[in-house]
């Protein structure tokens, strides 16, 4: 009997890890093939693993070449040390990749190992990707790391995040699969099987620009939309500024330098008090700032992508134009986030003093955190927008 072999396609999984960490400890490259051998016989189904230092060739654009493999990646392992969430490169890569997942609607896409154990992790409230791995369910290479790579742990570990991949690697098959029917015009097709009734559509050479701009909206729709989240990000600095100069202003210290515990404790507690809600203000607008700094990242490279396949030297001269000057309208808000980081900087010796002030800051941390990641995408818009200049 003859029996049908079937082709998966890869999978194709991202590691992202900080290089000192792997010159230093040799993390990557028999974790990488440890992986892929245990994917191929556990499932018959190849592992396609993106590592910068092996699939970037010569002379090819780095960025680019990084964001591609981001993007197409079915998961995203995250190799945590304590350098990780001190590298712009390891931190880019991680919010890019949340991004993705969730515009997947998936929640199993980061499978985080943390290479010295969880006590690595920074503390509670002051890094977003430090609070996200401690809500995940890790893997601690620690042991492993220690008995070396013929040992149980390290065998155990590998095998545990081989298995979870391949738990999910069907769901994100499915929802890769739908992206690309609407990415290949096949939206009214699916939407005719949804509700049953057939409807006419024009085949290949037919599809008209009016359908592209039902599937992903029209440039202009897109720069409406821009702008809209654009005014959501400068609505919420503006905010921040306020919050930024209640949270400043603290009750008066005790006069006498010789002031007793109990009166420093007792003035400690009403720094806390006066602290609370505008650190509160700062955590909701950080946050409402990031999203909507994702979504203005979102849609400006596809207004980007758009206009540039309109081959109009007229359409991207005006396009420049004008997001040119709505991203340098965006100033204020990395002055914000330095001005954050600053008085959080001098709050340290309060904090240290008393667990109400800590207990007070930590939203504050957490929103501040959220708008130094926005501001990290925000520094990218300048490149993206000047691209269109140097269009001929």
């Amino acid at each position: 009997m003859t029996h049908l072999v079937v082709d998966l396609p890869p999978v194709k999984i991202f590691f992202s890890y900080v290089r000192a960490d792997d010159k230093s400890f040799s993390i990557v490259a028999p974790l990488k093939e440890n992986l892929k051998q245990l994917i191929k016989a556990l499932s018959g189904r190849p592992a396609d693993i993106f590592i910068d230092r092996d699939d970037i060739g010569l002379g090819e654009d780095w960025g680019n070449a990084i964001t591609t493999a981001v993007q197409q990646a079915y998961f995203f392992i995250p190799i945590y040390t304590g350098s990780y969430p001190q590298s712009d490169a390891c931190r880019e890569e991680f919010l890019k990749f949340r991004e993705t997942a969730a515009q997947r609607n998936a929640d199993k896409l980061i499978i985080p190992i943390v290479w010295f154990g969880v006590d690595t992790l920074l503390p509670e409230g002051e890094d977003d990707i430090s609070d996200y791995i401690r809500a995940h369910q890790a893997a601690s290479f620690e042991q492993a790391w220690i008995q070396g790579i013929d040992s149980a742990p390290y065998k155990e570990n590998v095998l545990k995040i081989a298995r979870r991949i391949l738990e999910v690697a069907p769901e994100i098959d499915s929802a890769l699969a739908r992206a690309e029917q609407l990415e290949a015009g096949s939206l009214g097709a699916a939407r005719d099987a949804a509700v049953g009734a057939p409807e006419y559509r024009p085949s290949g050479d037919a599809l008209n620009s009016d359908d592209l701009e039902d599937e992903e909206g029209g440039i202009i729709e897109l720069s409406q939309n821009f702008e809209a989240e654009l005014a959501v990000v400068t609505e919420s600095a503006n905010t921040l500024g306020e919050a930024l100069s209640n949270f400043s202003n603290v009750p008066e210290p005790p006069s006498d330098n010789n002031s007793s515990a109990n009166t420093i404790s007792k003035y400690l507690i009403r720094v806390a008090s006066a602290m609370q809600e505008p650190a509160q203000t700062i955590e909701k607008q950080g946050q409402r700032l990031f999203y909507a700094t994702q979504n203005s990242d979102s849609l400006l490279r596809r207004i980007i992508r758009l206009t540039e396949n309109s081959e109009s030297p007229e359409m991207i001269s005006t396009l420049h134009a004008s997001l040119a000057t709505g991203v340098a309208s965006l100033s204020e808000t990395q002055e914000v986030a330095g001005q954050l980081d600053e008085l959080l900087g001098s709050m340290k010796t309060p904090e240290a003093l008393s667990a109400s002030v800590r207990r007070a800051i930590k939203p504050a941390r957490q929103g501040i955190v959220a708008v130094q990641d926005a501001v990290r995408l925000i520094g990218e818009w300048p490149d993206l927008v000047a691209s269109l200049s140097s269009r001929p």
